[in-house]
C-alpha cells in the first residue's frame, strides 16, 4: 500500500525534474542565458525612472500590467485578477485598445491561474504592438519561455532583463530568455 502512494509522489518529481532540465538546456542550447553570470541587469530601483512613454495613458497601463506579471509571478489568482481589472480601466484611455481590453476581461473573468496565464498570453501580445514605436526613453525587455501554454511558448514584457516567468512561478521562476529589447 505505501509504493502505490509514493509512485504519484516520485512520477511528480521526475516530471518537474524533467522540465527544468528540459528548460535549461533550451536556454544553452540557443546561447541565451540571461538568468546567469554576465546578464546586464537593472534593479527597479534605478530602472523606472529611465523609461517614459509618448502616450502617458500608455504608460499608466505598462505600470499596472508590471504589477499584473508580478501577480502572476507569484501564483497570486486574487491580485492577479485585482490587477486585470485596473488595468481595465486604465487601458480604456489608451487609442486602439479593443484586444489589450478583451485580454484584461479574460484574466479577469478566469477561473484558475492557468487560464488567467493563457489569457496574460494574448495581453502580451496585443499590448506590446501598442508600446512598440511608443517609448520616448528607456526600454523594456520582451521574454520568452518556450515551455509555456503546453509548449507552445508564450511572451511577457518586463523593465528588468532578468527571467522572472509568469507563466509557471516558483515551479521555474528562471525559465525563459530575453529575446527583444523595445526602445
Amino acid at each position: 500500500m505505501k509504493t502505490t502512494k509514493l509512485i504519484p509522489l516520485a512520477l511528480t518529481f521526475a516530471f518537474i525534474s524533467i522540465l527544468s532540465t528540459s528548460c535549461n538546456q533550451q536556454k544553452k542550447e540557443h546561447g541565451h542565458d540571461h538568468t546567469g553570470e554576465g546578464a546586464h541587469q537593472h534593479t527597479n530601483e534605478t530602472k523606472p525612472g529611465d523609461l517614459s512613454f509618448k502616450d502617458a495613458n500608455l504608460k499608466a497601463a505598462f505600470d499596472q500590467y508590471e504589477l499584473l506579471r508580478i501577480a502572476l509571478t507569484e501564483t497570486d489568482f486574487d491580485k492577479s485578477k485585482s490587477s486585470a481589472l485596473i488595468l481595465q480601466t486604465v487601458v480604456k484611455k489608451v487609442e486602439g485598445n479593443e484586444k489589450v481590453l478583451a485580454a484584461t476581461q479574460a484574466i479577469a473573468n478566469a477561473g484558475t491561474i492557468d487560464a488567467q496565464r493563457l489569457a496574460f498570453s494574448d495581453l502580451t501580445n496585443n499590448l506590446t504592438a501598442l508600446i512598440k514605436g511608443n517609448l520616448s526613453s528607456g526600454e523594456l525587455y520582451l521574454a520568452h519561455c518556450p515551455m509555456a501554454l503546453d509548449n507552445t511558448g508564450a511572451y511577457w514584457i518586463t523593465q528588468v532583463n532578468e527571467i522572472k516567468n509568469p507563466y509557471f512561478g516558483d515551479m521555474m521562476l528562471k525559465c525563459g530568455t530575453v529575446k527583444e529589447t523595445l526602445n
